[in-house]
């Protein structure tokens, strides 16, 4: 894709929202080897675009347009699965060929650039990000991955340093003697497998109000009691949450007037900013709080790429909390704005289209359906 935003306007000629410029698109095989038949090219460079298969860069001088990658450190073959080089660490593995790519498991490990990968484990709520030791990596390689294109962005500092404290008391603890009469030992980086989704604790908690409404007003009551209650995103230790900024008065068109608000947990965490007194949960304007809070959360951990997306998209939502952009006919509902701030960082939570959105309790049954961990918080 460019770097363009290509305007789609309505009939009235106002700008509704914006789509990506593509250029190319390529299927791959498992290894990187492109699909025949399977690409697609805007126009007559898009085929010369320097990267391909996870973020490597296309040598196509070698053998051919996308059937050689080269990296810092190795070129890659992906016809064959194999780099072209042998691993000067290759006696610490005995188990694999000295040539193998992604330790012959292309769906659960990513190698971009020859040394240090990243993996996944588990499905679904269960799924979590490691980073792991390729064959010969040390402190230098993993200064090496942080400088990657790819993964300037994808780390903060403090993480950077979690991540080097972590792989060198790691490498001292395993660390092997020299064949030599100084009795020194080497440190050993061989097996460092580091749960990147919990140690940096890359996740977000879904808050669910179910049954929260109190309000007094009968109306009020018949139209949300039944089906109530709220929903918000917990990120670095603030609630984003979708609310309307005008007291309900019977009239829907109110119902189209709200914004994002961002409140610390803890309280009455769907609470607003303290101007408004709707804000702070009074929604009917009777001067009684009508949501109390989250009856629980569900935690999500994401991937490095997934949360430092997140961080990227609720900032801009503190900052212009109400250009939020609209995604359908009832894209100003609680669950869908929820739904659409994971989705808009790669977070796939609940699939729930601009047709048919969920009330609050039906978004809290699809997420124990989906087996995210609950915590009850009253």
């Amino acid at each position: 894709m460019s770097d363009k935003r290509i305007s789609v306007c309505d009939t009235e000629l106002e700008v509704e929202y914006f789509k990506a410029e593509v250029l190319s698109a390529v299927d791959y095989y498992p290894f990187g080897m492109m699909m025949p038949d399977r690409q697609w090219y805007a126009g007559s460079d898009s085929g010369n675009y320097r990267f391909g298969f996870n973020g490597m860069e296309k040598d196509n001088e070698r053998s051919g347009l996308g059937n050689s990658y080269f990296t810092e450190h190795r070129v890659l073959d992906p016809r064959l699965g194999r780099w072209l080089s042998i691993d000067p660490a290759q006696q610490l593995f005995p188990g694999l060929t000295p040539y193998n790519s992604l330790n012959n498991n292309p769906i659960a490990y990513v190698d971009p650039d020859g040394l240090w990968h990243r993996k996944t484990t588990g499905k679904g709520a269960d799924k979590r990000e490691h980073l792991a030791a390729d064959k010969g990596d040390n402190m230098e390689s993993l200064e090496k991955y942080f400088k990657k294109r790819r993964n300037r962005n994808r780390f903060t500092d403090e993480q950077k340093d979690l991540i080097r404290n972590e792989v060198e008391a790691y490498g001292q603890a395993n660390a092997t003697a020299n064949n030599d009469v100084s009795g020194t030992r080497t440190p050993s980086y061989a097996g460092f497998d580091m749960n990147l989704s919990e140690k940096l604790n890359l996740s977000v908690n879904i808050h669910v109000g179910r049954s929260s409404l109190i309000g007094s007003d009968p109306d009020f009551q018949s139209l949300y009691y039944s089906k109530g209650g709220h929903v918000g995103v917990e990120f670095e230790g603030s609630v984003y949450h979708y609310y309307y900024n005008e007291p309900y008065d019977g009239k829907w068109n109110k119902l189209y007037s709200a914004q994002v608000y961002v409140t610390p947990v803890g309280g009455y965490i769907f609470g607003g900013d303290g101007d408004h007194s709707y804000a702070n949960g009074d929604f009917d304007g009777d001067g009684v709080p009508d949501i109390k809070g989250a009856d629980s959360y569900f935690t999500v951990y994401l991937t490095t790429g997934q949360y430092a997306k997140m961080r990227t998209r609720m900032g801009n939502y503190a900052a212009n909390p109400t250009g939020v952009p609209q995604y359908g006919i009832f894209g100003k509902r609680c669950t869908s704005m929820a739904n659409t701030m994971l989705r808009k960082s790669d977070v796939r939570v609940i699939f729930m289209s601009s047709f048919r959105t969920f009330h609050p309790h039906q978004y809290y049954n699809a997420l124990k359906k989906k087996g995210y961990a609950e915590t009850v918080v009253r």
